[in-house]
């Protein structure tokens, strides 16, 4: 797997589960364009730290749900599912066959499913089969969000509360 800015790959290492990250190779020609708490740093050791960090505590609820139903996910599958695209920076993570104009979040669609999920948090099972590329991965914040696309504009749906939130999902559905 491959860390890029955009198309240019700043890290290629290999992830396996259980087992350290091995870097393959640095592009120190792209070093520049590293992530700020990558920069001047070794990468072996904060590598793994930013990958984990890269899904937010938010996020990661569909994957603890989806652990409590048997539906096994760890950071390997996450990033393959995901390429840990967010609609905060121009980093991802892929094997080297996507480019950024086809999968960036910005301008291409994302899964609506796991937009509902974001803020119900209840897990259908048509979520367990449509786990797909979503900003809510990465989407950090103490209130539950999800992030919609309207006549082609990004828009941040938030449940404010409680007795707020199946108003906010009723507003989801019907838009």
């Amino acid at each position: 797997m491959t860390l890029f800015s955009h198309d240019d790959p700043l890290v290629t290492f290999e992830l396996q589960a259980g087992a350290p990250i091995l870097l393959r190779h640095i592009y120190h020609e792209n070093a520049h364009l590293l992530p700020f708490s990558l920069r001047g740093k070794e990468l072996q050791e904060v590598l793994p730290d930013w990958l984990s960090n890269r899904f937010s505590e938010n996020g990661l609820w569909l994957i603890h749900a989806l652990k409590k139903h048997n539906t096994s996910i760890d950071m390997l599958s996450a990033l393959q599912i995901t390429s840990a695209l967010s609609l905060t920076d121009a980093f991802w993570i892929h094997d080297g066959s996507k480019t950024w104009s086809n999968e960036n979040l910005f301008t291409n669609e994302f899964s609506e499913d796991i937009a509902n999920l974001a803020i119900s948090r209840g897990l259908a099972p048509r979520a367990i089969k449509r786990i797909d590329r979503s900003p809510e991965y990465t989407s950090e914040g103490s209130l539950r969000k999800c992030w919609v696309r309207r006549n082609k504009e990004l828009f941040l749906l938030k449940a404010a509360n409680r007795s707020r939130q199946s108003k906010n999902n009723q507003a989801i559905a019907e838009s």
